[in-house]
């Protein structure tokens, strides 16, 4: 499960940066580009909700979701519920930024089976961390030191493991793994990117 003491903890001390992410940023261009704009967005595992807010400011109709602190304002709403149980047929947007690793493999199994037997067409955007260049397994999981001192859980994949696994409920338009997707600190991790549809 999610470490929620974890997370707690790094937003209280503002870690995390507030300025919108770079995927934030592609994934807007991907909406506008496909005139998309009237479908509601859902921010999976918001944090701060840097990002819910960008989309919120562009005009997208956008709800953040997280167990940690998020932020109090009505525009956009956040909700302080598990991303698990989450009735996800209302948005037509899914947006995970660096939730995939955070989640154990079968919290992840749990996740796409929900979203993806909803009925309903969603467009789902993914940003995860890959193993290339960490362990090179398919799947693994890792633990770091974190900036706030904990041991800090990662669930690792490879694209070729992940796309197989994503492409079984899903139709995979994009897949696109490789650094500068994520620089932070010094730090240029491998990333993964997808998008995806419900079939």
């Amino acid at each position: 499960m999610i470490n929620k003491e974890y997370w707690d903890n790094f937003y209280k001390l503002n870690l995390a940066p507030n300025s919108e992410s770079d995927f934030a940023k592609c994934t807007l261009e991907h909406i506008q580009k496909n005139g998309l704009e009237a479908l509601k967005l859902i921010d999976v595992a918001c944090g701060n909700g840097r990002d819910t807010f960008f989309f919120a400011r562009n005009g997208i109709k956008s709800t953040g979701i997280d167990l940690s602190v998020v932020p109090k304002a009505e525009d956009p709403e956040f909700l302080k519920e598990d991303i698990l149980d989450l009735n996800y047929s209302e948005y037509g947007l899914i947006y995970m930024r660096f939730i995939v690793h955070a989640l154990k493999e079968e919290e992840l199994d749990r996740l796409i089976e929900n979203i993806a037997h909803t009925g309903d067409t969603h467009v789902i955007f993914i940003e995860t961390r890959s193993s290339k260049g960490i362990t090179n397994e398919d799947r693994s999981e890792t633990y770091f030191r974190s900036s706030i001192g904990e041991e800090h859980f990662r669930m690792l994949y490879s694209e070729k493991y992940l796309t197989e696994k994503l492409s079984r409920s899903f139709d995979v338009e994009k897949v696109e793994e490789n650094t500068g997707f994520s620089v932070f600190k010094g730090e240029d991790p491998v990333c993964i990117r997808y998008i995806l549809r419900t079939k």
